[in-house]
């Protein structure tokens, strides 16, 4: 079930005075969403009462029982077993906007001013419930679990899940709520100027400042390359770490441009206009997305990745995971000569499917960001030529660019395909700014004026 509540106020006041008028206002808005399944902050927790020690009904809750339901069940070729994954959102946003416009001869000017305090407080997780895979790798023939097949050419997912042996469970689940805050201002000015009859310049210049997202009680958790025993160390707001553990970007300046040319109305320019235009654009949305994942991240969240320890012929001691399933010894033989892979018993199953991985990594996080991470920017510009044809066509072909620049990349640095490079830290993604882009199109297009309610157009 889903319910969601909001509530709004405006005040705000406009002065008109000649050619300059003057508005300002004052918005504050909230909106109150909450996901909930048949067991959410009831009595009854499936997961417990069947034996299933799922690690997330500990740390500041109002309510213990928030998380109450079952985790999800995938099972390889079988349809998947899941609830519906509570959360809470409340976001709130406090801004006053201003802005003046003057007309003044052939120009329309407007300079204008926007601040705003929002506030995003949430409980939950990307996966909160937890989740069971099967493979069928358990029961799989053990020259196919070495072959790297074990699951595929023989064993059963079902009969996986019967015996209660997973190949993989994963966690991510909020222990406190989460009270995140940001900073936001911009500044424009704005000119429309008609030079002439047929030609009108448009240009601006807009500022913004998004500042990185802070957390009310400093429940925020990165991961920073290090130069200690570990190759990445655990960084928390303070000890000279800003509160939002990115670095804010304060050059996001935002330039603008189009203009609007009609040549004059004879011989090869009758009835052709051209248009062009430049503008850049920032991403502006992503520290909301690191926020919420460095908000779950331990300590303040349970996160955990667990996945059975599986040596295959072509690497016969990969990393230790710290989790085994049930194997049985096996001796083979290749061009190296005799090996035995050693039986295991299984130390995860349904009733106890997490924790096991602890004993391995002392770094458990899954996610990190660069704190030197700028947001994305993208260079847009165009140039357009449309003439009117005969038959009421009109004929536009044009030329469409963009660059962008610190576009997002998302990697494994600890992650290779023999294991990984520092076996005291778990598996986490890494999120940079290291990215580029260039694209380049020409559009021809045709349109027939709208005659006795027909219209026709090809691109």
């Amino acid at each position: 079930a889903t319910e969601t509540g909001g509530n709004g106020l405006n005040v705000g006041y406009t002065i008109g005075y000649g050619r300059l008028s003057n508005n300002a206002s004052v918005n504050w808005n909230r909106l109150n969403t909450e996901v909930r399944n048949y067991f959410t902050n009831t009595s009854t927790n499936p997961s417990a009462q069947v034996g299933m020690n799922i690690p997330n009904n500990s740390g500041g809750f109002a309510d213990p029982n928030f998380y109450n339901g079952l985790p999800r069940i995938s099972i390889n070729n079988y349809q998947s077993l899941s609830n519906t994954t509570p959360s809470q959102l409340i976001n709130q946003t406090i801004s006053f906007s201003d802005f003046v416009s003057w007309r003044h001869k052939q120009h329309n000017l407007r300079f204008g001013v926007d601040v705003r305090r929002v506030h995003a407080d949430s409980i939950g997780g990307n996966n909160p419930l937890g989740s069971f895979a099967f493979t069928g790798y358990a029961t799989s023939s053990p020259q196919d679990q070495l072959n790297g097949d074990g699951g595929r050419t023989s064993g059963d997912a079902f009969a996986d899940f019967l015996l209660g042996l997973p190949n993989s469970t994963s966690i991510q689940a909020g222990l406190f709520k989460t009270y995140l805050r940001e900073n936001v201002y911009d500044w424009y000015v704005l000119d429309d100027w008609r030079i002439k009859s047929n030609l009108t310049l448009n240009y601006s210049l807009r500022y913004e400042y998004f500042g990185p997202y802070s957390e009310k009680n400093d429940r925020l958790v990165n991961l920073v390359p290090s130069n200690g025993p570990l190759t990445y160390a655990v960084v928390m707001p303070g000890s000279g770490n800003g509160a939002g553990l990115v670095h804010p970007n304060h050059t996001m300046y935002a330039p603008r441009l189009g203009f609007a040319y009609r040549p004059k109305n004879s011989g090869w320019t009758k009835d052709t206009v051209v248009r062009g235009g430049y503008s850049i654009m920032y991403n502006t949305g992503q520290y909301a997305t690191f926020a919420r994942n460095l908000s779950h991240q331990p300590p303040f969240a349970q996160t955990q990745n667990n996945s059975a320890y599986a040596p295959t012929t072509s690497n016969l001691n990969p990393t230790p995971t710290g989790c085994t399933t049930t194997q049985s010894a096996y001796t083979y033989t290749d061009s190296s000569g005799t090996h035995t892979r050693p039986a295991t018993t299984a130390n995860f199953d349904l009733a106890n499917g997490f924790g096991c991985a602890a004993s391995t990594y002392s770094i458990q996080n899954n996610w990190a960001v660069d704190p030197n991470y700028r947001l994305g920017m993208v260079q847009l510009y165009n140039l357009n030529l449309q003439r009117t044809i005969p038959l009421g066509i009109v004929l536009n072909i044009g030329y469409n660019g963009s660059k962008g620049a610190n576009l997002d990349v998302v990697g494994a640095p600890n992650v290779t395909p023999n294991g990984l490079t520092t076996p005291g830290i778990a598996p986490f993604d890494w999120e940079e700014s290291a990215a580029g882009s260039h694209a380049n199109a020409l559009v021809v297009s045709a349109q027939k004026r709208q005659s006795r309610g027909d219209r026709k157009s090809v691109v």
